[in-house]
């Protein structure tokens, strides 16, 4: 016999329940569902029993959110297959479900999602063809990673999200951004994070994002020794001058200085906020970049860094530096005089001996920085 919920039901979380295999029959008054850590292998459906005609009742469901089941395999014959019980969902989390492989999501009949997250489910392979996988321009945040098949088609529909403002590529197989032309449709687009794309060489028509404020991208390799290489050719002369579209970011998060020899990034004239998460090495931070910079960079950290380059002095509106893991930096330059605060933590014992020690050079680098922070203690600039 058919097992059921109770008909009025708003919201169903069910969380760490590994051992539980089925789920009755959901009601249509469900708004919210929410399935982490359980045993199921397919999906609960929405309505009355299988055998009669549920086409004529609406569904209220508006979040669903599906993370860590491990056993879960299919979603075929399950909710999903029901498209008229889809038209309100506003919010879709798929997420690390290792064995999951049939996937049928009908993001057609989701004329109102607003925000979709597909990541670290592998084996993921689309009933009905890519065809299938086309977004609307409800969409307004999405997230996708490690989705096996369905990664590279939800990548081509971008062209239709044409209201999205916040991106996550996470773990893409992508070998490149998306061209120019499909980049200048995403005019609402502001915040964009790359992380952990092996594969990737090329930003593509990133510099066409004509909303783009924040950008964060780390954990890509290839795209690492892509810049380097184009700093090699660049010493050798063997690189042409292209026109190159400016992106005009208020922060850029990077985790290697080299991604500033990478277009469109190398030709940003206008960043107000400069994050590297390890510059360490031998290329440090590239003067020209900064130069190019100085007159909008207000806050720049760094961690990492083995030494400053000496255009840190001409960055005149730079406001807050902050230097993270800078146990290996040993002297500072001339810091800029618009600069209200310094961070270094660690210090170096050497550079802190200076930096407190009398009339020694650094003290005069530092005595006009109202706010410092050395090696974890905080201090009011000294009076020596």
């Amino acid at each position: 016999m058919e097992s059921y919920l109770p008909p009025s039901l708003h919201s169903l979380r069910v969380m760490e329940c590994p051992e539980l295999k089925k789920i009755p029959l959901l009601p249509t008054s469900l708004v919210y569902l929410k399935l982490r850590e359980v045993g199921l292998t397919n999906l609960p459906r929405i309505g009355k029993l299988l055998s009669e005609d549920v086409d004529d009742q609406e569904s209220c469901l508006t979040t669903i959110e599906v993370t860590k089941c491990s056993d879960l395999v299919s979603l075929d014959g399950s909710f999903f297959d029901q498209k008229q019980y889809l038209g309100g969902v506003r919010h879709l989390l798929i997420n690390e479900n290792p064995k999951l492989e049939i996937v049928c999501l009908p993001f057609k009949a989701m004329t109102t999602l607003e925000t979709l997250i597909i990541e670290r489910c592998p084996k993921m392979r689309m009933l009905g063809g890519e065809e299938d996988v086309i977004l609307t321009s409800s969409v307004t945040g999405l997230s996708i990673g490690l989705c096996g098949d369905l990664g590279l088609p939800l990548l081509v529909s971008l062209q239709y999200t044409t209201n999205l403002s916040d991106l996550v590529l996470d773990g893409s197989d992508m070998v490149s951004l998306p061209s120019a032309d499909v980049c200048s449709n995403l005019k609402s687009l502001r915040n964009l994070i790359i992380r952990g794309c092996d594969n990737l060489v090329s930003l593509g028509g990133l510099g066409s994002l004509p909303s783009l404020s924040d950008l964060n991208i780390s954990g890509c390799c290839k795209l690492v020794e892509a810049a380097r290489s184009s700093l090699t050719s660049d010493a050798s002369g063997g690189e042409e001058e292209h026109q190159v579209a400016v992106l005009q970011l208020s922060s850029l998060f990077i985790d290697s200085p080299s991604l500033l020899f990478v277009q469109p990034l190398k030709s940003m004239c206008h960043t107000r906020i400069l994050s590297i998460q390890d510059a360490s090495g031998a290329e440090g931070l590239p003067e020209r970049w900064l130069l190019q910079n100085c007159a909008s960079l207000q806050f720049l950290n760094i961690y990492k860094a083995e030494f400053l380059p000496l255009s840190i002095r001409d960055l005149s509106s730079l406001q807050d530096l902050a230097l993270y893991d800078g146990g290996k930096v040993q002297s500072l330059p001339d810091l800029p005089l618009s600069l209200r605060k310094l961070c270094i933590q660690p210090c170096h014992p050497d550079l802190e001996k200076k930096i407190r020690g009398y009339r020694c050079p650094e003290q005069d680098k530092i005595s006009h920085i109202p706010q410092m922070q050395i090696a974890g203690s905080s201090n009011k600039s000294p009076d020596h």
